[in-house]
């Protein structure tokens, strides 16, 4: 049977067209029986979307003017085998029919083929059944995740379509809304989807037409038509500067005039607020240099000629706003302090110049694109029309090297001392005045501004610049091969172009080494420099020197499988380098977080492939006479592709006598051993052994050493528990002795 499903059922099944064929021969009955009653009648529904599974009942979708022309026709409908079922809609009967197989007794068809939809003619309803219906059959990437979702469901829910329907409505009213949106603009757009991110109120859309252009369209009320129409003839006026910006396309009416909208070009990328968080310090800084430069661009565009002065056009908004905090806003203590600081410092903005603002600069508003290179988004009026102190369109977030770039790339190098008077003028009064719309619009957030606000009454009570206490005045960076990292002082390293072109740089150790990932064609090293003037060591250029030449040996004498492939060591530059083979692989420490989140959605077999190995190479170190010291969460990477352990960052192991350092080690509570962090006691294989069941909690419950993480079994969980007692005569002996357990104990 090409139709029919047992009611309350769920079962998908491929597309037919025989339900094609099916349906217009159920249309052409209906016709026959609601006459002109009907307006028009089609074919919706799952069974109408020709390249995705359904349930084999077909749904017909009935326009009428009215409901009430249609009840008097159920007679006729139910002598065809249509019986009506109704339901409550706006508090009126909806009449809906149904067809199918009956049996003695019962009202509903205990075979379902048909469901008939009433709807009114030109209604929301009907457009959303037809649009739907529309843009699943033009839009084959949609339907398929459609497909995907009804797929899952009817698996979850086989014997209970109630649940099986309520899980697709929330998806079904997502795609119902951009369904009306490719119908709206002439179904010249192939490809739609929602983007999400912003706090603004319009609807925004990703679009890709017919033609091949990429767009980002926004629609708005109607009643921000004029500031929309505003805000597109300025980003005009803008593009007509080359700033590197989403430029404007088209802006105009839609949904019967109920909304406006704007289309401008799409930039492949992401938000910068987004890039910054995979990046290092140098690279965050050196992004923030370029947001500087970009913003100092934009206010190269003048004011109006007839701009009124910045001081009077200022205080007219602020006033209001500072009033409306007098009488609404929220008391915080210290309230009083930032009001008599902000009424006894406005000469700070006496005879400011002015310029075009963007009026909402910050990470969020700025793309990254492919290639890097940054480009401005979301123009907004603040209340000034979009021109004055260009001082006033500073924004600074938590991101303190970003935030250093902005400056000096936006001025050239340090920021002039009146700068930071002005600016935390400004930013004192944006948090004061913002209590109130906070208050309405974002009251479950409402506690951190009163918190911001308190701190700020503190500071100026104290006689503190807020800002001068994250900006990094003693911050350096420079280049090799386009890649950015930070140093204490500058330091030649043009001899890395013996061993390739560099494609990234580690930067942030403490240990006085930096590190290189070098391209040589398609032979890729991780080269690790001793004798450079790093930002975060603390020691001499020359004690980090012979600690490099000293870890030659390990990485020489310890070669197994998982450990990094050493390959060359040489006195260099004036310094020390070792070279290795690079992996491409995840690191288990947090100090990279990117790799860190990869790395904890590591299965639980890969987590115990990752110990084994672990435990393997540590029995070489034993056999080979070696003591392994300050190995730690960030020795371990994963390497996903060849789905390997890789073991890294083995420089302090050594050969005989090792003893404990409190000043190395002391903080590494969760991975070393007691010894290792109490200076000049003797670290040994029994050590090495606290060490590994350390790391297995690291591995399996970070670092949670209670029962009940656990994944394991208990026969395990006991292994390890044993290997980190403090007591050295608690703990395996042997490192040979903690693998024998491990593998005796029950997985």
């Amino acid at each position: 049977m090409a139709i029919g499903l047992k009611r309350g059922t769920v079962e998908l099944a491929d597309h037919d067209p025989e339900w094609e064929k099916l349906a217009a021969e159920t249309i052409q009955r209906l016709w026959r029986v609601f006459g002109s009653v009907a307006k028009d009648i089609q074919h919706v529904g799952s069974t109408s979307i020709k390249t995705i599974k359904a349930k084999p009942v077909i749904d017909i979708a009935v326009a009428v003017d009215i409901f009430d022309d249609v009840l008097p026709l159920s007679p006729m409908l139910e002598e065809q085998g249509f019986v009506c079922v109704g339901w409550e809609s706006n508090g009126k009967i909806q009449p809906m029919y149904q067809c199918g197989e009956f049996v003695s007794g019962e009202k509903l068809p205990i075979i379902l083929t048909h469901y008939i939809h009433i709807v009114i003619a030109d209604s929301e309803q009907w457009n959303d059944y037809i649009n739907h219906r529309d843009y699943m059959n033009a839009c084959p990437a949609a339907a398929h995740e459609y497909e995907m979702l009804k797929l899952r469901l009817a698996s979850e829910y086989q014997n209970s379509y109630h649940d099986y329907f309520i899980g697709k409505q929330d998806h079904i009213q997502k795609t119902v809304e951009i369904a009306h949106v490719w119908d709206e603009f002439g179904r010249i757009f192939i490809k739609i989807e929602p983007v999400t991110k912003g706090w603004s109120d319009d609807k925004k859309y990703y679009i890709e037409t017919a033609y091949g252009k990429r767009m980002l369209l926004r629609i708005s009320d109607i009643s921000e038509h004029d500031r929309k129409k505003a805000e597109y003839e300025m980003m005009q006026k803008i593009a007509s500067y080359d700033i590197p910006m989403s430029n404007p396309v088209d802006f105009g009416l839609c949904n019967g005039g109920k909304s406006v909208y704007t289309l401008s070009t799409w930039i492949d990328g992401e938000d910068a607020e987004a890039a910054l968080e995979r990046m290092s310090e140098a690279e965050q800084y050196n992004l923030g240099i370029k947001a500087g430069e970009l913003l100092r661009k934009i206010h190269a565009i003048p004011a109006p000629d007839d701009a009124v002065d910045w001081k009077e056009r200022y205080f007219t908004v602020i006033d209001e706003r500072v009033d409306a905090y007098r009488s609404e806003g929220i008391p915080f203590e210290g309230s009083t302090i930032v009001l008599e600081y902000l009424e006894g410092n406005r000469c700070l903005l006496d005879s400011r110049p002015q310029c075009f603002l963007h009026g909402d600069y910050h990470e969020g508003n700025l793309m990254v694109d492919t290639n890097g290179e940054l480009f401005v988004i979301d123009w907004l009026d603040d209340g000034f029309g979009n021109h004055g102190d260009p001082w006033h369109d500073f924004q600074f977030d938590k991101n303190d090297y970003y935030s250093t770039g902005l400056l000096r790339g936006y001025f050239g190098g340090e920021p002039p001392e009146e700068f930071w008077n002005v600016i935390t003028y400004y930013i004192f009064t944006k948090a004061l005045t913002s209590i109130v719309w906070m208050k309405y619009h974002r009251p479950d957030e409402i506690q951190e501004n009163i918190n911001w606000n308190e701190l700020n009454a503190r500071l100026i009570k104290e006689g503190h610049l807020p800002l001068t206490k994250w900006y990094l005045k003693d911050f350096y960076i420079q280049w090799v091969d386009g890649i950015p990292y930070k140093l204490k002082t500058p330091f030649d390293f043009s001899f890395l172009s013996k061993y390739g072109k560099v494609f990234k740089v580690f930067d942030g150790q403490d240990s006085g080494n930096i590190c290189f990932g070098v391209a040589d064609g398609n032979t890729r090293y991780f080269v690790k420099f001793a004798g450079a003037p790093t930002a975060e060591y603390t020691g001499t250029i020359e004690s980090a020197i012979e600690r490099l030449k000293a870890a030659v040996a390990p990485y020489r004498d310890l070669a197994h499988p998982a450990l990094i492939k050493f390959i060359i060591a040489e006195e260099i530059s004036g310094g020390f380098a070792i070279v290795f083979e690079w992996v491409d692989a995840v690191c288990a420490h947090r100090m990279y977080p990117i790799d860190h989140q990869k790395f904890k959605q590591i299965t639980l077999k890969s987590r115990i492939v990752i110990f084994e190995d672990i435990l393997d190479f540590h029995r070489l170190v034993a056999e080979k006479g070696y003591t392994a010291v300050d190995f730690y969460d960030g020795s371990i990477m994963w390497d996903f592709v060849n789905e390997r352990t890789v073991i890294c960052d083995i420089d302090f192991y050594t050969k005989g006598k090792a003893y404990g350092n409190k000043a190395l080690w002391g903080h590494m509570i969760r991975t070393s051993s007691p010894e290792e962090r109490v200076d000049g006691v003797l670290i040994d294989e029994i050590s090495n052994v606290y060490n590994m069941g350390a790391i297995a909690f690291v591995l399996f419950t970070n670092s949670d050493q209670s029962p009940e993480t656990w994944p394991l079994s208990p026969e395990r969980y006991a292994v390890v528990k044993k290997a980190v007692s403090d007591q050295r005569g608690d703990r395996q002996q042997s490192i040979e002795q903690l693998i024998e357990e491990w593998r005796a104990a029950k997985k």
